[in-house]
């Protein structure tokens, strides 16, 4: 089995209306996150965590915050690429908001 790590992004103004959320509307958003897990558990490796605070650095730039913002990881395994492509296809962050997106990349020994 080949291992994946999975990133998940969102812009800013989404992230935004997470952190004003309620404890009930957080709570009531995690649902479809549990439900995924799951469904897929025998793939998921690592199920990761939320990232927040994200900042970003080039050769000649100061740190500074991406508009799309990086906020969450897992860590996935599957046959190929096509077979990890294959589950994500329901996961929640797909249809928390448009504009949100996926990332895969294909752990690569040293």
């Amino acid at each position: 089995m080949k291992k994946f790590l999975v990133i998940y992004s969102a812009p800013a103004d989404v992230v935004n209306q997470m952190k004003n959320a309620t404890q009930e509307e957080l709570m009531e958003a995690t649902k479809p996150w549990m439900a995924w897990k799951a469904a897929n558990e025998n793939q998921i490796i690592d199920l990761g965590s939320r990232l927040t605070n994200g900042q970003q650095r080039s050769t000649n730039t100061d740190w500074s915050t991406d508009e799309k913002m990086v906020t969450g990881f897992s860590i996935l395994q599957g046959e190929n690429e096509a077979a990890v492509k294959d589950i994500l296809t329901t996961h929640p962050q797909l249809v928390w908001n448009p504009a949100c997106s996926l990332s895969i990349h294909e752990f690569f020994g040293m």
